[in-house]
């Protein structure tokens, strides 16, 4: 009697291993190495897959950038600079040359690889948001606010584009997008003090003040070393009509850098400051 061979029992070859998916598995890896600060099983790993693959623009990137992370900063920009000379049209290379730029204080030339990066690859969401946030140091609202609107719209798990889009949203009076989308960033980080602290400054603007107390109250708590935050508790308390409880927050503040200035000037015409008066005495 004859039967039909079960070609699902037939023995086959496994395939051959697709050498771009095991480099990308690699590269997976030492970014994982690098997240975590393994920086030397990071490095050892990149060394095996140059063995292995050759000096391809990819690789010497993430060594360039592992050297930069072990205070290696001119080796290691080095290797990236020949990277984007390589692949100058990758997105990825070209974005994270960008953010070693704006690092070593070079924010003119990292916004132009960010721009290259966000032509190149119009989806990229981190090219958006990094482009985003050197506009906003740049003072560039309009156009940060366009890049940083479509970053979060491409990911809205990125942090820190939610926090530079409400900057740039204050910066410009747009106080209640700010509100909106600082709300969603502490939906990422809710113990990110700084945000806390931007929300607060937010929420007064727009007479919200016992939600701008509470977020004014929570900075502190997570960032006790900080005093901008006392400058928008006091802001809130006295709105509130909480004289004595504002006075003693922005009096805090007013000697204490970044937010001296306004700390004291609000006190100043919060109460009457006579010649015995803290605040008479900081000026």
């Amino acid at each position: 009697m004859s039967t039909e061979t079960d070609a699902s029992t037939e023995t086959k070859p496994d395939a051959a291993p697709d050498p771009q998916d095991k480099l990308r598995d690699g590269i997976a890896r030492v970014v994982k190495h690098q997240d975590a600060q393994r920086l030397d099983d990071a490095l050892q790993l990149l060394e095996e897959l140059i063995d292995e693959f050759g000096e391809v623009a990819i690789l010497l990137h993430y060594k360039g950038i592992n050297g930069i992370m072990r205070g290696n900063q001119d080796e290691g920009m080095a290797l990236i600079e020949r990277a984007v000379d390589m692949a100058p049209d990758e997105p990825i290379i070209v974005c994270d040359y960008g953010a070693q730029l704006a690092n070593s204080g070079r924010l003119d030339e990292a916004m132009e690889q960010f721009q290259t990066a966000a032509e190149l690859a119009p989806n990229y969401a981190i090219a958006r948001s990094n482009l985003g946030a050197a506009q906003v140091l740049k003072k560039e609202f309009q156009k940060a606010i366009a890049n940083l609107k479509r970053a979060v719209e491409l990911d809205g798990r990125l942090l820190d584009a939610h926090t530079n889009l409400g900057t740039a949203y204050m910066e410009t009076n747009n106080f209640e997008q700010a509100v909106d989308v600082l709300f969603k960033a502490l939906s990422i980080n809710p113990l990110d003090g700084a945000i806390h602290t931007r929300l607060s400054a937010a929420l007064y603007r727009r007479e919200r003040h016992d939600t701008a107390e509470y977020h004014a109250r929570r900075a502190i708590e997570l960032l006790p070393q900080a005093t901008e935050p006392y400058l928008h508790l006091g802001n809130a308390l006295a709105s509130a009509g909480r004289v004595d409880e504002a006075a003693e927050a922005l009096l805090y503040a007013s000697s204490r850098p970044p937010v001296g200035l306004p700390s004291l000037s609000r006190l100043i015409h919060l109460r009457k400051t006579k010649e015995d008066s803290p605040e008479f005495k900081i000026m």
